[in-house]
């Protein structure tokens, strides 16, 4: 039976931004299928019902969240979803862009209009993305304890970096 979440996200002035996702029980218990996309107002991405690994799509967005915070000298990120992908640019002061993006030659293509939200919204919607999968597969028995001890690590690290009065 498919576990699916449709949260968290965040609606302001006509700006929407979800991470969506599914797990399907196997026999072992860990975590084989799954789908992951992001939905935004203009629509989803890749497309609804992505198959992927749900922990590794978010142990990618943390990471990548993580090091744009703690380095600062790195301001774009990719997260792949081959063929495509989500490059995560936060060049502009206080706000991250995500350009949803398939490879091609000789530059990428956009697949959905980008969407640019301010920059510790969107840590705060990757952590309680993040939050929300770790007590469902902790809870269902999903996964496995490497992946649900890196997801919660890398968690920890995006919040020990987020300014208190923006967590």
């Amino acid at each position: 039976m498919p576990l699916t979440r449709e949260r968290p996200e965040l609606k302001g002035e006509r700006l929407m931004l979800q991470f969506r996702w599914s797990l399907t029980k196997t026999e072992d218990n860990y975590e084989r299928q799954g789908t992951f996309w992001i939905s935004t107002d203009s629509g989803d991405f890749p497309c609804r019902g992505w198959k992927a690994f749900p922990l590794r799509k978010l142990i990618y967005f943390t990471s990548q969240t993580y090091d744009i915070v703690h380095t600062p000298y790195i301001t774009k990120g990719n997260i792949p979803f081959d063929p495509y992908y989500v490059r995560l640019d936060s060049s502009q002061q206080g706000r991250v862009t995500l350009h949803f993006l398939r490879s091609y030659l000789p530059q990428p293509l956009e697949k959905l209009p980008s969407v640019t939200l301010p920059f510790f919204d969107f840590c705060r919607i990757v952590l309680e993305a993040g939050s929300e999968l770790l007590e469902t597969n902790r809870s269902g028995d999903f996964g496995t304890p490497m992946e649900l001890q890196l997801l919660e690590r890398r968690m920890e690290l995006l919040l020990s970096v987020i300014p208190k009065d923006q967590a």
